[in-house]
């Protein structure tokens, strides 16, 4: 049989279960039985040595020679028990000890290690089970080629490898950027070991180094989010602890007029999930989030500025931040231009993370986004909202990715509110909800919004926005449904959020909702009404040159149940993304640019946050036969 690697190499292997003698078969099927016998035994042995209670070496396998950081012998064995005998002990440690980020560059360091071979790798491990294939990811000392259970969105541990001359000498070191995910990380020393007996490739630890830990109750994904009340500024963050939140804030113009605020907390588990792969708990599934953490400063002045500090203990603050609260509809911004209000919007990021499977992801676009927003927001003060329009972290199930994303964007969501739209990553879901009322986030029971015309599937992997709604809040207004459908005012804009992956359709409950909505605005407080959904009502990209595509179906319908009443409204703006492009309209009104005295929309789409944009020739008919042009 063969397998392909992540780099994308094939390695060839016997299978066993294809042998045509049937003595063979026989002799084999009781060969596996004692060898997983001998697996169960060697998993147990190695976790009680890491906890410390004294474990024969008869079933260790262990050098005499080699110890760990605590003194229990380090040769712990890998599948059916299988080890690699050491000469010399295997020293593997790591710098800093005592980490004070929520995100930390480590180095990994080992020495000792008698023939190393390059497809030796360093493990990551939160926590260390004991079995040394359970890694949250790896990295060959030789190759530098990262290993790890293959995500579908590129969402690895970004590394550095500095060994490429060392490590035939058995000594070495890489960096690994780790995010603090409330647990104890641990790093090993792997052999790889193609067995001749059972034709399997087996792991041995070789080293293993001590526990690293976070401090208790750091805070962790630090972010804004408005209510549905101007002199209010809602703070939500992650930790490991349920001791109080707490919030001191003041004034920038009052340093000694401190405030202070308790609030809330919740989690969620796999039972609060829809299936599917993201209730498989596992380094690559299911990751115990913690808990958010919801405190609302209230008492603010609207457009002024504020510095704040989260915290649950007193030694343990988040680094003192500022914003600007809400503002107030026609008055002036920080640089004295009447009326002039800015925000940010964009849509499809995820993370920057490495990896060659099928080659997802764009290493340096969503560090690059976050880069240069920040360079925004330090150079023009009027920039007080972000507008992220779907497709947050593309998570779809694996908990490490959202703990990565939450870190990536809390230089920028820490300083001004950050809005969140639900996208189909987010949602959608094929399997109902494992609750024991059986609803999901949205309060529907049963799979998600799955019409017949559409290419809904399982986009969420069976999240159903459960990771989503802990971290983001709607703004609680009237007849609104959490994130999936609010609005709120900003300044000189009245925003309405929508979901294009629930039921939209004319006589839904969000049909009503917005209908409504919309009718409400007073155009003499927000002049200017935008709406926010993450699939596009118009798009030139077609899948092939016949013009047939889901997204343009999908498109028609949006068009068909809400061109009509956001004209109505007259809406000014409808900013979307999903497809990994930008593509800007005219103002239209029903499909062609509005005459003199007709009222259009102007529709935006920038799915171009993070996600690899989408080839050009490969989706508009129109294209040059150039696989080098893309979107953007």
């Amino acid at each position: 049989t063969t397998q392909h690697t992540r780099n994308g190499e094939q390695r060839q292997y016997v299978d066993t279960e294809k042998l045509s003698s049937q003595v063979s078969t026989k002799i084999m099927r009781v060969h596996n039985k004692v060898m997983h016998a001998c697996a169960v035994i060697m998993a147990l042995s190695a976790n009680a040595a890491h906890a410390g209670v004294p474990v024969p070496r008869s079933l260790l396998g262990i050098h005499p020679g080699t110890k760990t950081h605590d003194g229990a012998p380090s040769r712990y064995r890998g599948h059916y028990g299988i080890h690699h005998e050491e000469e010399d002990a295997v020293k593997v440690g790591f710098t800093p000890e005592n980490p004070m980020l929520p995100t930390v560059n480590v180095t990994v360091w080992w020495s000792g290690v008698k023939n190393p071979t390059e497809n030796d790798f360093i493990g990551v491990y939160c926590p260390w089970s004991g079995a040394p294939e359970q890694y949250l990811d790896y990295v060959e000392v030789g190759s530098g080629n990262p290993f790890g259970v293959p995500y579908k969105y590129g969402a690895f541990i970004p590394f550095w490898n500095a060994s490429a001359s060392t490590w035939p000498k058995g000594t070495g070191a890489m960096s690994f950027l780790l995010p603090n995910i409330r647990c104890e990380y641990t790093f090993a020393y792997v052999r790889t070991i193609n067995d001749s007996t059972t034709l399997q490739v087996q792991y041995a630890v070789a080293g293993l180094s001590k526990a690293m830990s976070f401090p208790t109750a750091m805070p962790i994904g630090v972010h804004l989010g408005l209510t549905d009340k101007n002199s209010e500024m809602k703070v939500i963050w992650n930790s490991d602890s349920t001791l109080t939140p707490m919030v001191k804030y003041w004034s920038v113009d009052s340093p000694d007029k401190i405030m202070y605020a308790n609030g809330t907390y919740t989690t969620y588990s796999t039972t609060d999930l829809c299936g599917s792969e993201a209730a498989e708990a596992g380094p690559s599934g299911f990751l115990k989030p913690g808990y958010f953490h919801t405190v609302t400063m209230t008492g603010l002045e609207a457009g002024n500025r504020y510095t704040y500090q989260v915290y649950q203990l007193r030694d343990i603050l988040s680094v003192a931040t500022s914003f600007r609260a809400n503002l107030p509809s026609r008055e002036s911004d920080d640089k004295g231009a009447p009326g002039v209000h800015k925000f940010l919007m964009w849509a499809d990021m995820g993370t920057d993370q490495y990896n060659t499977l099928w080659h997802f992801g764009n290493v340096d676009n969503a560090k690059a986004l976050g880069a240069r927003v920040k360079a925004l927001i330090d150079a023009d003060p009027a920039i007080g909202l972000i507008t992220h329009v779907g497709d947050l972290s593309y998570g779809c199930g694996n908990g490490l990715v959202w703990e990565q994303w939450q870190n990536l964007i809390e230089p920028i969501a820490s300083r001004m509110p950050y809005q969140a739209t639900i996208g189909n990553h987010e949602y959608v879901h094929a399997e109902n909800s494992t609750r024991a009322d059986g609803k999901d986030p949205a309060g529907i029971i049963g799979q998600s919004f799955h019409p017949s015309w559409g290419d809904y599937r399982d986009d969420s992997y069976g999240e159903c926005g459960v990771p989503t709604v802990a971290r983001f809040q709607g703004t609680g207004n009237a007849g609104s449904n959490g994130l999936f459908w609010y609005s709120f005012d900003y300044g000189l804009v009245h925003f309405t959020v929508l979901s294009a992956e629930n039921d939209f359709t004319p006589g839904s409950v969000q049909h009503t909702w917005v209908t409504r909505d919309l009718a409400a605005v007073d155009r003499t407080v927000t002049p200017w009404v935008v709406v926010l959904l993450h699939r596009p009502l118009y798009c030139s990209e077609a899948e092939d040159a016949s013009g047939h595509d889901k997204h343009l179906e999908v498109a028609q319908h949006l068009r068909d149940a809400l061109e009509g009443p956001f004209l109505d409204a007259r809406v000014d703006m409808v900013m979307t993304g999903h497809l990994h492009s930008y593509e800007r309209t005219c103002a239209l009104n029903h499909g062609a640019c509005a005459s003199p005295g007709q009222h259009g929309i102007v529709h935006i789409r920038a799915g171009t946050a993070g996600g690899t944009t989408d080839n050009c020739k490969a989706f508009d008919p129109l294209c040059p036969n150039n696989d080098t042009m893309h979107f953007m």
